[in-house]
């Protein structure tokens, strides 16, 4: 039996498998191995923008989007767009969605005068633009990224999490 009829043998005696899902036929040696989805890199990658910008205040981590960097801010912002499906209907738009808005004005420059200055301009208030629509969802995966983060940290130490029958709120405690 040849080696090509094995491999199509065991992809098609996988559930929910091709041969897409192991273009180097790796088989065995990548069992167990799990792809890291859309939705993970993005928290992934948000918990790291916490752990390196970050404040700690005392009792809780902040990070606000405003204080990233543009780098940091487009990485987020391009996770988010693959997390949710490459959904860009409206986003194009920031908030602004009149006739002569800044992102159509921008555009219909570049489509006159088609030069490296118009492409620039269009590309930046696009990216402008996006950043302004996404900002609360990108500022609540944040948030939850610093929530994480701190568990996390406590965790780590050694600390354990119990809700206040009075307050209702998290308290950490060595039990």
């Amino acid at each position: 039996m040849s080696t090509n009829s094995l491999i199509q043998s065991y992809t098609n005696t996988q559930p929910n498998k091709s041969w897409i899902d192991d273009p180097f036929e790796l088989n065995e040696a990548a069992q167990g191995l799990v792809p890291m989805n859309h939705e993970r890199k993005l928290s992934q990658y948000a918990e790291e923008l916490v752990a390196y910008y970050a404040k700690f205040d005392g009792s809780n981590y902040n990070l606000i989007l405003d204080n990233l960097g543009d780098n940091e801010q487009n990485e987020l912002a391009r996770l988010y767009i693959e997390y949710s499906n490459r959904d860009l209907s409206e986003c194009i738009y920031g908030d602004d969605f009149t006739l002569n808005g800044e992102f159509t004005t921008t555009l219909m420059l570049m489509l006159k005068n088609d030069c490296l200055v118009t492409r620039e301009s269009f590309a930046e208030v696009t990216r402008k633009n996006i950043l302004i629509y996404y900002r609360q969802a990108l500022q609540e995966i944040l948030d939850d990224a610093c929530n994480t983060y701190h568990c996390n940290m406590m965790t780590n130490q050694g600390y354990f999490s119990s809700i206040d029958n009075d307050s209702g709120d998290v308290v950490w405690g060595n039990f």
